[in-house]
């Protein structure tokens, strides 16, 4: 009698892939408030963030994904602050709030997160699945690699309304 393997990232280690992606991007902002990162990658938001969400459907599919999913939070997070500090120097010199520039951040950063922990996940099926070939992690796989790209979906259309 065969034993199938159950493989359920998020239930091994709950807290680690959440930590570690707020980790990172915790990291990107103290680089961009302590002046250490200055990117005019971040002139264009819609692009940006266009980018940044490929990235993560694309990485979520790869065996690189564990890492470069952080890196993506690192940007987001340095992304995160230079709007931020943008956003407190107009109202410290104007005493106007420039909502339209600030408010997409609120809806595309949460959802950011929900996509790259959910292909945090992929990667560990997809790392799962190469080492024993299990169904279990085919499985779980291709639903999480399904949550991933309507999270990505979404926060496209979030970027399209609001750009």
């Amino acid at each position: 009698m065969q034993v199938g393997l159950r493989i359920s990232h998020r239930e091994k280690n709950p807290i680690s892939d959440r930590a570690l992606l707020f980790a990172f991007f915790a990291a990107g902002v103290s680089a961009a408030y302590f002046g250490s990162v200055q990117l005019s990658l971040f002139s264009e938001p819609r692009l940006f963030f266009s980018g940044l969400m490929a990235g993560v459907l694309l990485f979520s599919a790869s065996l690189l994904g564990a890492y470069l999913l952080p890196l993506a939070a690192m940007l987001l997070g340095a992304f995160t602050e230079q709007t931020a500090m943008g956003t407190a120097a107009l109202w410290r010199s104007e005493h106007m709030l420039d909502l339209p520039t600030f408010a997409p951040g609120l809806i595309l950063v949460p959802i950011f997160f929900l996509a790259a922990v959910h292909g945090m996940a992929v990667t560990s099926a997809v790392q799962g699945a190469m080492q024993r070939g299990s169904p279990t992690a085919r499985t779980v796989f291709q639903r999480e690699l399904a949550v991933v790209f309507v999270f990505v979906l979404m926060s496209f259309a979030a970027i399209f309304f609001f750009y």
